[in-house]
């Protein structure tokens, strides 16, 4: 089975899209619990067809080369 990922670029760093929740489905002021809970570093609103849909990113850092 493949597995497919969405990124998006914001503020120009990398970010996997983790969840895509309507914004009319969580309850007022508990965005951040969810944010927290599920280890999301920002959450962007993205209005698309008249609904507010709440994009969950977590960043996808650069690469990092160790040497022994």
């Amino acid at each position: 089975m493949k597995n497919c990922y969405e990124s998006i670029t914001y503020n120009d760093k990398l970010y996997l899209v983790y969840r895509k929740i309507n914004q009319n489905r969580i309850k007022e002021g508990r965005v951040n619990d969810l944010k927290t809970a599920w280890f999301c570093d920002i959450v962007v609103k993205n209005k698309s067809q008249d609904e507010n849909v709440l994009l969950f990113l977590r960043e996808i850092s650069d690469a990092i080369i160790v040497e022994d």
